[in-house]
């Protein structure tokens, strides 16, 4: 029976499964020489966690179902809400403010197309206990760190926008949350002619020109006399002015509003615009609220979330994946049975070398074949004769060199 794996996954040979381990150990060195720590929660989450905040876009994408006493649970669409969900449970009593980081794989049923699938990875930080513009230009300086330091200059944009002036002034209209929150899944989306759908005509008019403006001063004759979105205004100046000065280039976007409605203020996203369609690898920002809705104390957050496949792409078509770490590697052939072999393998290990030894019985010839074609630096053959006398014949598979090696002074090897 023929068994095909599941549309919008993927299997990964060993050689994209090397790529993918680079990039996860460089963004936890990344997260960590910020003071990040790492965290994990579970793949599949009660469902309500998500459906109270997390968006109309997420909710009809969600993997739900129901386990045998009949609750009702979801895999993991996304990742900030089971952090928040963690850190109400048990991390709320730690040292503030408290940087946490993960890389995981999430769930979401649409369409699968490049750079998305139904599986996917995700990498981000969340930031609990700060309301300082500090915490959020530092959450975009590193996540701008990460990309220059894959991608060549100008491969990537950030673009820098701020929800707390479209809600600030939508507020100040009386027009409630909920409505709020499918104006900002319109914007996200670009389809701006609905908006005049949901609105009155003034707020319509207002809200159109906050998100379609190119300027503070657009924005500022836009929200005139709009208190709480003169002051988020103000704040993303506050956050620009200081990533300037911390050498992040980036452009103001009033029509970043994410695609969930969790975020209260700063919303930042980057893209990679050799991607095309897919375009967007990055993005996050602040949910000032979603920590205490989610049933936990008043405590301000920000964080961000990097899509790992859409990030490997960009890195891969810029040719920036490392060929492999510097290793000595080795295929260790066995003409004899003995458990000689594995205490040999063991002593090379622990030069730091990598040692695969051949365990199907090959004649020589196919195994210094094999040892050829997987590109290792070293054949080390060991016989009958070998182990009676106390050494091992070391092939150099570069230079065509051999010569005999004694078991007591396998450090030598390398010099052949």
């Amino acid at each position: 029976m023929k068994v095909e794996r599941p549309k919008g996954t993927r299997d990964f040979t060993p050689e994209e499964m090397r790529a993918r381990r680079w990039l996860e150990r460089y963004l936890l060195d990344v997260f960590r020489s910020y003071g990040y720590e790492e965290v994990l929660t579970p793949t599949f989450e009660h469902a309500k966690l998500f459906e109270e905040k997390s968006g109309e876009e997420i909710l009809e994408e969600m993997y739900v179902f129901k386990d045998k006493k009949g609750r009702k649970l979801a895999l993991r669409p996304e990742m900030t809400a089971p952090v928040v969900r963690f850190y109400n449970a048990e991390l709320k009593t730690r040292p503030h403010p408290l940087k946490l980081a993960y890389i995981v794989n999430c769930f979401r049923y649409e369409q699968p197309q490049r750079g998305r699938w139904r599986e996917f990875w995700q990498a981000g930080v969340e930031v609990f206990g700060s309301d300082r513009p500090e915490a959020d230009v530092e959450v975009i300086e590193l996540t701008y760190r990460i990309f220059d330091g894959i991608l060549p200059s100008g491969a990537f944009e950030v673009r820098v926008g701020h929800l707390g002036i479209l809600r600030g002034l939508l507020e100040e209209y009386g027009i409630g949350e909920d409505v709020q929150n499918k104006v900002a899944h319109l914007v996200d989306k670009g389809e701006l002619d609905e908006v005049k759908t949901l609105l009155p005509a003034e707020p319509a008019e207002k809200a159109l020109a906050v998100v379609t403006a190119r300027s503070e001063s657009e924005v500022e004759e836009a929200v005139s006399g709009k208190e709480r979105a003169e002051r988020a205004l103000e704040n993303l100046m506050e956050i620009s002015d200081a990533l300037r000065e911390a050498g992040v280039d980036h452009e103001l976007d009033f029509s970043v509003a994410r695609g969930l409605d969790y975020y209260t203020g700063m919303v930042f996203e980057i893209h990679v615009p050799e991607l095309g369609g897919g375009s967007q690898c990055a993005g996050g920002g602040r949910y000032d609220d979603l920590v205490k809705e989610l049933g936990g104390p008043d405590v301000p957050a920000v964080g961000m979330a990097i899509g790992f496949d859409r990030l490997l792409l960009a890195a891969e078509l810029y040719d920036r994946i490392p060929d492999g770490v510097e290793e000595t590697r080795a295929l260790l052939i066995p003409l004899v049975r003995s458990g000689k072999i594995w205490e040999i393998a063991a002593k090379l290990r622990k030069l730091g070398w990598v040692v695969n030894v051949e365990v199907s019985g090959k004649h020589i010839r196919k195994a210094l074949s094999l040892a050829d074609s997987l590109e290792y630096d070293y054949a080390v053959i060991v016989g009958e004769r070998e182990l009676k006398e106390g050494y091992v014949s070391v092939k150099n598979l570069k230079t065509g060199v051999q010569e005999e090696v004694p078991l007591d002074q396998l450090e030598r090897a390398a010099e052949v």
